[in-house]
């Protein structure tokens, strides 16, 4: 390759990203809408509105492990309840 093809494919991943990253953007987006139909067909009003960066493996803008706050026993608790519950689907 030329430089200036790889300088052409640089400049092409800034604007449109290539790769892992790019796969897991879309990956993201697919379960970010999943995850938004799922939770608002339930029906409770109590789910609440994810984004985005909640479904990114890592990326530019990802929280490091040492941000996160480790999960209580309730709150592992509630989330195994809520999974393992029969939801009300809307038709």
């Amino acid at each position: 390759m030329t430089l200036e093809q790889i300088s052409d494919v640089v400049a092409y991943d800034a604007i449109e990203p290539i790769g892992g990253y790019r796969e897991d953007y879309r990956f993201a987006q697919v379960c970010l809408l999943l995850h938004n139909q799922i939770q608002q067909q339930r029906g409770d009003g109590k789910w609440r509105k994810a984004n985005l960066q909640d479904f990114m493996l890592w990326g530019p803008k990802s929280k490091t492990e040492s941000d996160d706050k480790p999960q209580s026993v309730d709150e592992m608790k509630a989330i195994m309840l809520s999974l393992a519950s029969p939801k009300k689907v809307v038709r």
